[in-house]
């Protein structure tokens, strides 16, 4: 469990503009769909200097996609340890991911990954936990 508060218009304003990197770097007109951000994983992969702008993209255009369900937010996670994250969280519960924090930490440690797959799990990892929230 997590303290999370609503984002500043600047925040959001940085996530839009993260989205839109995204889907220019994989070659999309549009906010990146799933194909685009795989593509994207892909080709920053091999890349030992690839852009830190070009890995928060990365992260924001994976987050975007686990928006598709109503239920998850945008939000701004609080951590004195290790810094306050941009992350996505169950509506009303004080849970969540960080999607950015995701895609650098395998890209990192150099770790194919098949993102498809990895937003299955994290959407039922998240939907599980809030459920538990709530019943407990």
């Amino acid at each position: 469990m997590g303290i999370y508060r609503s984002l500043s218009d600047s925040e959001r304003e940085s996530i839009s503009a993260g989205v839109a990197l995204a889907g220019h770097l994989a070659g999309s007109d549009g906010f990146p769909d799933l194909v685009d951000v795989q593509a994207l994983y892909d080709a920053l992969l091999p890349d030992l200097t690839r852009p830190h702008a070009a890995t928060e993209a990365l992260g924001y255009a994976f987050g975007n996609l686990l928006l598709e369900q109503t239920w998850l937010c945008w939000a701004m996670m609080l951590d004195d340890e290790f810094g306050d994250e941009v992350a996505i969280v169950v509506r009303d519960r004080a849970l969540g991911c960080s999607p950015l924090s995701m895609m650098r930490h395998r890209l990192e440690d150099g770790e194919p990954c098949d993102l498809a797959e990895l937003l299955d799990a994290t959407v039922r990892r998240l939907r599980q936990l809030g459920q538990q929230a709530a019943s407990a």
